[in-house]
């Protein structure tokens, strides 16, 4: 009589995937994901950490193609995409140069809600209330977070009010890695940018009317 082996739990499979990602092995991680899939078993968070880490591994392969269908699988069978695999569905694409794809994942995002401008106004007059809410974003989304607002900023006519990013002070994190992310990006894009100096305001960067005015000129 043949013994039947136990299935692997989800500890297991996530090492596995985890190991897949560190090696690029972007087949296996996919076929262990698949099997995943089909066991139905996992919870919601082994489930998001699975499609992350099979994303790491598409990234790591330079398979952005496949890195599209990964997430493509997740938005028609769940479970919906969170900032964590979004995140590394845009590290995917980015290693691979696929800038356009990246900011459609963004759109993606603001589709599902997951990027948000409702904070309410500062005390500071030079600082209006926030357009972009980046605080608990992953630096490589937070990056294409930004580049993608500043294009619609830069072709709204309406807006005369500058744009303004919320990255948080740090008090979460210990140390406000997002702020000094965001600051560098646009200043890669050349873009002068202003730090809140109010108090409250210190997690946030401005980006002035006149900028944005610039920004429209060229696009």
């Amino acid at each position: 009589m043949l013994l039947r082996q136990p299935r692997p739990d989800e500890a297991a499979y996530v090492g596995m995937l985890d190991a897949c990602k560190e090696a690029g092995c972007w087949a296996l991680a996919l076929s262990i994901l698949e099997e995943l899939r089909r066991d139905g078993a996992q919870s919601q968070t082994s489930d998001q950490t699975a499609y992350a880490l099979s994303l790491g591994s598409c990234e790591a392969a330079m398979q952005w193609e496949l890195a599209l269908s990964v997430l493509a699988t997740m938005q028609q069978e769940g479970p919906s995409p969170n900032l964590v695999t979004l995140n590394a569905a845009v590290m995917a694409l980015a290693a691979a140069g696929r800038t356009a794809e990246a900011l459609c994942v963004v759109r993606h995002a603001e589709d599902l809600g997951l990027v948000s401008g409702a904070w309410e106004a500062d005390a500071n007059p030079r600082l209006p209330e926030a357009d972009v809410d980046l605080h608990r974003f992953p630096a490589e989304l937070a990056r294409f977070a930004v580049l993608a607002a500043v294009l619609d900023a830069a072709i709204d006519p309406s807006r005369k009010r500058g744009l303004v990013f919320v990255t948080g002070r740090g008090t979460h994190g210990g140390t406000a890695v997002l702020k000094a992310v965001v600051g560098e990006c646009l200043k890669d894009f050349g873009l002068a940018v202003e730090e809140g100096d109010a108090e409250g305001t210190d997690g946030r960067l401005w980006l002035p009317p006149h900028v944005l005015q610039c920004i429209a000129s060229e696009v």
